[in-house]
């Protein structure tokens, strides 16, 4: 769909652009420090998650924070704080 993959910005790019929203409206959330990049490229606040399986109990979200992240929920209702 897009020609450069995440860590670019081009897919979140092209969502703004088909789907006619305001990127200063929107936020972007993200698990992954290159999608937390990508967001952060396209200049849109990106909250990281870490609900998912692949947040093993060692690694921390301070990653996500490393790469842009605005904050980060650990979980899917912490989102809706």
């Amino acid at each position: 769909m897009v020609k450069k993959p995440k860590p670019e910005p081009d897919i979140y790019l092209k969502v703004i652009k088909d789907s006619n929203i305001n990127p200063k409206k929107t936020i972007i959330i993200e698990d992954s420090i290159v999608g937390v990049q990508a967001g952060r490229a396209a200049n849109i606040v990106v909250i990281g998650l870490t609900a998912g399986g692949h947040w093993y109990k060692e690694r921390s979200s301070q990653e996500l924070i490393e790469a842009g992240a605005y904050t980060v929920a650990k979980n899917y209702k912490d989102l809706l704080k």
